[in-house]
């Protein structure tokens, strides 16, 4: 059984001028609309207000108890267009619609968010946390980051996740709580200065911001105690080859900002990412966002781009270590 959200305003809009559209082209046929009271009754409402009102022959509220055996009626209500009034849920329910429907009746549907990410581990791991994830260089950089995660735990690889730049913890512990929830036992470790950004060393360090000097080290080991993370302070572009140890690496994600330790984090654990791992950069991508994190970008570009062994999907920060 599941349950279809309420529908925006507008997502009713479009309905509403879609059905008018194949009432005009087909004014005998009967019309079926599903979905919850609310919308069905928004939906119902906006006909009413153009003069067609009269045209739907069904309303199936998916919010009611066992509403799913009405479905044999489709067929005796010889219903020629079904209304959908679902949006992230429509694949789900224009499955279950085809299953009773066997005369193939024409579908009016609205909206898009049927391509939004949904995944209740993702979604349970974020509720967990007690300082936001700030992997928001690009739209899906978390996303992106959990789903390198899930693909690891089904590939049954073995190794550590590694977090170049941690600020206060917020996406350190959203990879611990995904970790978890995924069922495994990596070790993460988090590498940050907790003093703000080095010095410049390279025409391209472009970013600095002063809310990160403004960390509280103490603050950030105290969110990790008794959990299987090791915490390196100290600057990246010093620490990032040591910290690791030559152990193998499942997933870094490298939110440093800048070049110089961009390029250091990146050099740090390209050979050692295993084949079905990742290097995800925070910054290699982005829409009308962190201009002056070109320097990331740039440094992945120099070491990752033309590495055979790496594939980076355009648009994405993801750069897959293929063998």
């Amino acid at each position: 059984m599941r349950y279809a959200a309420d529908l925006e305003p507008e997502v009713i809009k479009q309905l509403v001028v879609s059905a008018c559209d194949e009432v005009q082209g087909n004014p005998d046929g009967a019309v079926a609309v599903i979905g919850t009271a609310s919308s069905c009754d928004a939906f119902l409402r906006g006909l009413q207000s153009v003069g067609l009102g009269r045209v739907i022959g069904l309303t199936l509220l998916t919010d009611s108890v066992g509403w799913e055996r009405q479905l044999h009626l489709l067929t005796s209500y010889s219903v020629e267009a079904v209304v959908l009034a679902v949006d992230a849920e429509k694949e789900y329910f224009l499955r279950l619609i085809a299953e009773h429907a066997p005369h193939c009746p024409r579908v009016i549907i609205a909206g898009y968010r049927q391509f939004e990410f949904r995944d209740r581990v993702y979604s349970d791991a974020l509720r967990a946390l007690d300082e936001p994830s700030l992997a928001n260089g690009y739209p899906n950089s978390r996303i992106h980051l959990f789903e390198c995660l899930r693909n690891a735990a089904r590939r049954q690889l073995d190794g550590v996740v590694v977090e170049f730049g941690m600020f206060r913890g917020g996406t350190t512990q959203f990879l611990c709580e995904a970790i978890e929830r995924l069922g495994q036992r990596w070790p993460v470790i988090g590498l940050d200065s907790f003093n703000g950004f080095p010095p410049r060393e390279h025409m391209f360090d472009l970013y600095d911001h002063p809310d990160l000097y403004d960390i509280s080290f103490d603050d950030v080991a105290r969110r990790f105690e008794g959990r299987n993370v090791e915490i390196v302070s100290g600057d990246v572009r010093k620490t990032a080859s040591e910290a690791l140890d030559g152990r193998p690496v499942l997933v870094a994600f490298v939110d440093t900002d800048n070049y110089t330790s961009g390029s250091a984090a990146i050099r740090a654990v390209r050979d050692q990412v295993v084949a079905g791992g990742a290097i995800v950069l925070d910054h290699y991508t982005g829409v009308d966002r962190f201009v002056r994190t070109i320097g990331e970008r740039m440094a992945a570009q120099d070491l990752l781009a033309d590495d055979p062994r790496f594939f980076n999907l355009h648009g994405t920060g993801v750069f897959f270590r293929q063998c």
